[in-house]
């Protein structure tokens, strides 16, 4: 398995942001929680399948480590 299956990267979700919906859900993360958690609405980027409205680049970094940090808590507790 890559890295890039497991860990989110702002460019790649702002690139292909239909890629949203596969990080929020590895994360274990509704969108209504990411939108308390971090106050960005993914519903219409993660629709956008021709990237048509590209994620701010702020907002692409703030999204991607809110699901990095999620994922690697899950995976210590895989681990540990």
């Amino acid at each position: 398995m890559q890295l890039i299956q497991v860990f989110c990267h702002p460019r790649l979700i702002r690139e292909h942001s239909s890629l949203l919906a596969y990080y929020r859900n590895i994360a274990a993360l509704s969108q209504k929680a990411v939108k308390y958690l971090v106050a960005v609405d993914v519903k219409k980027s993660e629709l956008d399948e021709e990237n048509k409205y590209p994620l701010a680049e702020d907002k692409a970094l703030v999204l991607s480590r809110l699901f990095n940090e999620k994922r690697y808590d899950q995976f210590v507790q895989e681990v540990f």
